[in-house]
């Protein structure tokens, strides 16, 4: 992948300093962003299913911090997700178990057969919400504006897709569905350039557009810069397909641009 393009995935950006004035203006004019672009998003779609029940048991105390180690238990129709939270950064576990429809199994950190089992050392985060048959995980923390999320499909257990995107909380994140019935994901994905737009617009742009699938789109204006900063963080929105296979299309609306971490 040329270094211009790198696109920031993986979930595990867990940041160890204090990011400072600069950083912490820049974050904050990225969840700035981030609520108004939630509230564009918000209009063109649906947000994630509403479990039929919740269960958390409490486990007993924490080893890690004052709280209590717990077990959620979210029951969808055809599915069952748990996470094991112990009080330390991010889910011990996280597990999709299939159910019969009708059926409530035990909320137990035991794990059954056919469970699909996705340790904590594999994808530092928490459960984040399921649509239809997707059960999708964010990162515990967030990194250049911008916070991982893992998509898995709860029939297999396998990841089908991840990416990057602004958050702002439950809304960072919208759906739409086809007449058919397959689900497509927006929200504002975050795409990390070492290319530095406002020292070299034209060059730098073209570059970007060309990545990103942007042709069409004029470029953003951007913000919180300071003299020796380099590199350029764009967000802008997209459309993922989720079905039959994930594919990024690039959609009308704002583009922003700050400066990386």
């Amino acid at each position: 992948m040329h270094p211009d393009s790198r696109i920031v995935r993986g979930g595990f950006f867990l940041r160890k300093k204090p990011l400072g004035d600069g950083g912490s203006r820049r974050i904050a004019g990225a969840l700035a962003f981030a609520a108004f672009l939630a509230l564009a998003l918000a209009a063109r779609g649906e947000s994630f299913d509403t479990p039929l029940y919740e269960r958390v048991v409490d486990l007993g105390p924490s080893p890690y911090s004052n709280g209590r180690i717990k077990l959620t238990c979210d029951y969808y129709p055809s599915f069952m997700v748990k996470q094991l939270d112990t009080g330390k950064e991010g889910a011990e576990w996280f597990a999709i178990v299939p159910e019969r429809r009708g059926y409530l199994s035990a909320c137990t950190r035991v794990h059954r057969a056919a469970e699909k089992v996705i340790q904590g050392r594999d994808w530092c985060g928490y459960f984040q919400g399921a649509k239809q048959d997707f059960v999708f995980l964010s990162a515990c923390d967030a990194y250049n504006g911008g916070l991982d999320f893992a998509v898995y499909d709860a029939r297999t257990g396998a990841g089908v897709f991840q990416d990057t995107a602004v958050d702002a909380a439950s809304g960072g994140l919208q759906f739409t569905r086809a007449p058919d019935g397959a689900v497509s994901l927006l929200y504002s994905r975050v795409a990390v350039f070492d290319c530095t737009l406002p020292r070299d617009p034209a060059g730098c742009w073209s570059r970007i557009e060309g990545k990103l699938g942007l042709e069409n789109a004029a470029a953003p204006n951007c913000t919180a810069y300071e003299k020796q900063m380099t590199g350029s963080v764009i967000a802008y929105p997209v459309e993922v397909a989720l079905q039959p296979a994930p594919q990024v299309r690039a959609v009308p609306g704002p583009i922003r641009c700050w400066p990386p971490e």
